[in-house]
């Protein structure tokens, strides 16, 4: 399997002001220059231009394994200590602007497959050079005669994140090749690489700091053994009905409550055969699934009883994990709503109640999944629990554990029949090992 060291380096010249950010993709094993990039970014402050960096260096890793036709491991270089420990998971991300990137940046590349390394500007010159050189050829924001760049660079700014969510498939479905390369038993954790690599691949002729970031990458492993108390919790959103095939609203609470239409069926198979391959040829680190819980409402209790059929576990189900209570908005499209409630996110990540007349407050949600998250990280230690739910408890259930405020919730997108996988590690610190992971890749 190929080895990629990738280094990064954004800059602002104001903060916020003019910015840009450098990129550098190198095969460790050789030390050939792949793809160097000097992206100009308008105006952004320092670390938005850091993390920008890192989201498209892993867009373009991901684009490159595409064609290779084989995963690549990768060892990421900054010399932003705020990016490094952020995506290491030893800082907390408290900005929502950082917080979606950041989620950019795992959906980019199989976050498995990345370990990180700080590194003192020094050693990091060429992506230095190749940002200032962006913001040396950039445009003022403030000058009405380059308007159209400003949008234009403001457009791309915007779509970045989307795009990272569309590679997330396509290098996923390249790791296929990890199981038949027979000269390196790996196992991943969250970004950090645990390798034995066949000694005979490694050339005598690397230079010191590719020498010392492989030999990173595989003394890993010596932590290996500290994760016997993990839990996961793995998150699988039901698949389509009538109402959402019309874009209309259904929650968890109402006398109507649709079945899986025949799209939404052919959607929760390929979810349950990617399940059922956790802890086989799927996240091979993790722990076979043991423990499975359900939503009452029919269409999650569907997918349920698919899930336990596949994993041959009974399904427990647990009126917690109901899909949020719409209320009068039952049946009504969210153009519809919008157009009546234009301030509706806001004012329900805000906490408040009584916005139409029966919608479930975020607190109220956050009450109940806060203590259905609670009773798994105590009843089932160490075990892999599957949920079979919605996609707002889902994005409740997220934010809960992983300390997000309201804001995020709206912007962790949970598409139909997807999975998402969080790790309570023995130190009681939660992490986001996968979000919204295509059922397609289950086939």
């Amino acid at each position: 399997m190929r080895r990629l060291v990738i280094n990064t380096d954004g800059g602002s010249r104001g903060n916020p002001g003019i910015a840009g950010y450098g990129l550098v993709i190198v095969d460790a094993d050789t030390e050939e220059e792949i793809l160097t990039r000097s992206v100009f970014i308008a105006e952004a402050t320092n670390n938005v231009a850091e993390y920008s960096a890192l989201v498209d260096a892993l867009m373009q890793v991901a684009a490159l394994t595409k064609e290779w036709g084989e995963a690549a491991q990768v060892m990421v270089r900054a010399d932003s200590k705020l990016v490094v420990e952020q995506m290491t998971g030893n800082w907390k991300i408290k900005d929502s602007s950082l917080q979606r990137l950041a989620i950019a940046a795992q959906r980019a590349y199989p976050a498995r497959l990345v370990t990180y390394k700080w590194v003192p500007r020094a050693e990091n010159k060429h992506a230095d050079a190749l940002a200032n050189e962006a913001m040396d050829r950039g445009f003022n924001p403030d000058d009405p005669a380059d308007a159209d760049k400003v949008q234009a660079a403001a457009e791309a700014a915007k779509d970045q994140a989307a795009q990272a969510r569309k590679l997330t498939a396509t290098s996923e479905k390249a790791l296929s090749s990890l199981n038949a390369n027979e000269n390196a038993t790996q196992v991943a954790l969250d970004g950090e690489i645990f390798a034995n690599l066949d000694e005979t691949q490694k050339s005598e002729e690397q230079s010191a700091p590719i020498k010392e970031d492989q030999n990173t990458m595989a003394a890993q492993s010596s932590t290996l053994t500290e994760t016997a108390t993990d839990t996961y919790l793995v998150l699988v959103r039901h698949g389509a009905t009538k109402y959402t095939e019309a874009g209309l609203l259904c929650g968890g609470y109402d006398e109507i409550d649709p079945p899986l239409s025949e799209a939404g069926l052919h959607q929760i198979s390929g979810a349950a055969a990617l399940t059922k391959k956790l802890g086989k040829t799927v996240y091979s680190w993790i722990p076979e699934p043991t423990t499975l819980y359900a939503s009452p409402v029919k269409r999650a209790a569907q997918l349920g009883e698919l899930l336990g059929e596949n994993l041959a576990l009974p399904v427990q189900t647990d009126e917690r994990l109901r899909e949020i209570n719409v209320g009068e908005g039952l049946g009504k499209s969210i153009t519809e709503l919008f157009a009546t409630h234009p301030d509706l996110p806001k004012r329900w990540m805000r906490f408040e109640k009584d916005i139409w007349p029966g919608l479930e407050s975020l607190g109220s949600m956050i009450e109940r999944l806060g203590s259905f998250t609670e009773n798994v990280w105590k009843r089932h230690e160490g075990e892999t629990v599957v949920v079979a739910c919605h996609e707002i408890v889902t994005r409740v259930i997220a934010a809960y554990a992983l300390h997000w405020p309201g804001p995020v919730i709206a912007g962790l997108e949970i598409p139909l029949a997807s999975t998402t996988i969080l790790r309570r590690h023995a130190d009681g610190k939660v992490t986001l090992v996968a979000a919204a992971l295509d059922p397609e890749l289950g086939r």
